[in-house]
């Protein structure tokens, strides 16, 4: 799916957003996460499942709260709030689900070919720049709804790497672009995504579970991560699943795919709230308002370099450069 069609970087002028509500966690970890909140965003809590929800749209930075008519896209996100999620509650059918969809080449975000990258996210109290990379991802060969992984992160200049398990757990059907949803993207979006194979989407997922990750525990500051993970989905009339985040207010708030939860480190236990996802410039307006900033051309604001958002442009294949151990899932 990676391959069926192109997406170039979306740009259109700022506007009015508000996130979800998620359900609070009640473990030390969900509440610690409520202090990456910041100016204008909501906490950070681990969702219990993929509920159904409605939300209230609300300012971004640097915007009137009346303007009118109100901007209905954002960086090429749908930003109307009466999205709402129907959770697929037969047991049964989420396992053929599963069964039925292989989601390991969705998750593995390094590959060696020519679309590998880093996700971008927000780590600790002061929320501090984070990216990772899932290096493998391999099902389950006894449940297909569990996926094992491997990875590394970076934040400054600490790189690690991890070994972890998703186990999903949630499935839900989410709604389909409108009519009117088409018609705004294509007047309020410099470039548009342009498929290459005639295809086109025909339903959309949203698929959640537990995930869980862990450093070599004798590594300097070494963590393990424990937290919810949640993925948009598209299937396409040719049976193709691919990532689809076109909603600001769909589960995974604009970020594709998206891991919420903390780091505990191993000596201390220290509590370190994280969130990282596939598109930051989709996602970002949940933490900080203004971090993204442009009309036309997507910027980042210079403010916040000194928590290391001012080299996200740079092509640094960091992960390329760590020693590669040998796959063992």
């Amino acid at each position: 799916m990676k391959n069926a069609f192109l997406i170039l970087t979306l740009a259109s002028a700022a506007c009015a957003c508000q996130p979800h509500a998620n359900h609070s966690g009640t473990t030390a970890k969900a509440n610690a996460e409520a202090t990456l909140s910041g100016s204008g965003g909501e906490a950070i809590k681990r969702p219990d499942s993929l509920a159904a929800r409605k939300t209230k749209p609300a300012q971004i930075a640097g915007l009137s709260p009346d303007v009118d008519p109100p901007i209905p896209v954002r960086f090429g996100k749908v930003l109307r709030a009466d999205i709402w999620s129907q959770p697929v509650r037969d047991s049964a059918e989420i396992s053929r689900f599963f069964a039925a969809h292989h989601l390991a080449s969705l998750l593995q975000t390094v590959t060696g070919q020519s679309y590998d990258r880093a996700m971008n996210g927000f780590r600790g109290a002061n929320r501090y720049r984070t990216e990772t990379v899932i290096t493998a991802a391999r099902r389950n060969l006894h449940n297909p709804a569990a996926y094992q992984l491997q990875g590394l992160t970076r934040t400054r200049q600490r790189i690690q790497r991890f070994r972890g398990e998703i186990v999903f757990d949630s499935l839900s059907v989410e709604p389909m672009l409108t009519a009117r949803d088409k018609k705004d993207i294509d007047e309020w979006t410099m470039l548009k995504p342009i498929r290459l194979d005639n295809d086109f989407a025909v339903k959309r997922y949203a698929v959640a579970g537990n995930v869980r990750l862990a450093e070599d525990k004798k590594a300097p500051q070494g963590a393990a991560f424990e937290g919810r993970f949640v993925m948009e989905l598209e299937l396409t009339s040719k049976g193709q699943l691919g990532l689809d985040a076109p909603f600001l207010h769909g589960p995974s708030q604009g970020g594709a795919q998206k891991y919420a939860g903390a780091w505990t480190t191993y000596q201390t236990h220290q509590v370190i709230p994280t969130v990282w996802v596939e598109d930051i410039v989709g996602y970002s307006p949940f933490i900080y308002t203004d971090l993204v900033i442009g009309g036309r051309d997507v910027d980042i604001n210079p403010k916040y370099a000194r928590q290391g958002w001012n080299t996200i442009w740079q092509n640094d294949e960091w992960w390329a450069k760590s020693p590669k151990p040998k796959l063992n899932l």
